[in-house]
C-alpha cells in the first residue's frame, strides 16, 4: 500500500479523494477509532520516501 499510494496518490483527482477520505472516516468511525486523511498518509509515505533516498548514499538522485 504504500509505494501505491506514493506513485499514484499525486495524480489521484479531487473528487475521488474526498470520497476516499469520506470512506476512510466512515471506516474510522465503524471501528470507533480516528484514521488520517489520505492526504496526510501520502504526505508521510513521500516524505519517508525522499529521506530514503537521500540517506543512501548510492542512490543515483
Amino acid at each position: 500500500f504504500s509505494s501505491a499510494i506514493v506513485c499514484w496518490g499525486s495524480s489521484i483527482r479531487s473528487r475521488d479523494l474526498k470520497r476516499l477520505n469520506s470512506l476512510i472516516k466512515k471506516a474510522g468511525s465503524v471501528l470507533g477509532t480516528t484514521v488520517e486523511p489520505l492526504e496526510e498518509i501520502m504526505q508521510r509515505r513521500v516524505l519517508q520516501r525522499i529521506k530514503k533516498m537521500t540517506d543512501n548514499p548510492e542512490h543515483s538522485l
